[in-house]
Order: C-alpha cells, then sequence, then structure tokens
C-alpha cells in the first residue's frame, strides 16, 4: 500500500509539471514528489533486502543502493535529453507515461515476485 500511495503521489507531481506549469503548481508537485520519494526509497530497499538470507543482506543492500544511484544517474541524463527535445513540460509528460508503465510492469510482474510485499503476504510469509 505505502509503494501505491507514494507512486500516485510521483506521478500526480510529474503530471501537475508536465500539465500547468506555474510557481504554485511547482510548489505543489516538490511536495508531492518528496512525499513520493522520500517514501518510495525505503520501501524498494527493504523489498530488495527482505529475501536475502540474513548473511547476504548487506550484500543485498549495497547492490540495491548502487543501482538505485545509477538509476538516478541515467534517469537524469535521459530527462536531460528530453528537455533538450521537447522542452521541460513535455519531459514531464513523458516521465509520466514512463511511471505508469512501472506501475503496469509492477502489475504483471513484480507484484508475484518473492520481493513483494503482496506476494510474501499471500503466501504467508511475513
Amino acid at each position: 500500500m505505502t509503494c501505491r500511495v507514494n507512486k500516485s503521489a510521483m506521478l500526480i507531481a510529474f503530471l501537475l509539471m508536465g500539465l500547468f506549469p506555474n510557481v504554485v503548481t511547482y510548489l505543489l508537485a516538490a511536495v508531492l514528489a518528496g512525499f513520493g520519494f522520500g517514501g518510495l526509497e525505503p520501501a524498494l530497499q527493504s523489498m530488495a533486502v527482505a529475501i536475502a538470507p540474513p548473511e547476504r543482506r548487506g550484500s543485498a543492500n549495497s547492490t540495491f543502493l548502487c543501482a538505485y544511484d545509477i538509476g538516478i544517474g541515467v534517469g537524469g541524463g535521459i530527462a536531460g535529453v528530453l528537455i533538450s527535445s521537447f522542452g521541460y513540460s513535455q519531459m514531464f509528460v513523458i516521465m509520466t507515461v514512463f511511471n505508469i508503465l512501472s506501475v503496469v510492469i509492477y502489475v504483471l510482474w513484480g507484484r508475484n515476485h518473492p520481493s513483494s510485499f503482496t506476494y510474501r503476504r499471500k503466501h504467508h510469509l511475513n
């Protein structure tokens, strides 16, 4: 549930910035993005570490954090290319599409993965 709420906050933030570019919506979007980003990262990290055996949790944690940092770096580069090609508003709309795509991927595949809390609850692993 937490991931869905945080993901929704990020989605709304991107839509606000892309469709209603003004100071008020930027401030509201900043609050929503901060809430979404601040809650999503620890939830994803706990999912990554939850399925690791106790002796591998340090490796799982460092692998997650490295991949997360690489994703932020690559995402920033992609955003820069989109801004150069289409402008800021369109970049946020395009990022919204990728945000929705990530939710679809999670619904179709991710929630059936053993790292998902939905999977763990369904199979009484918690």
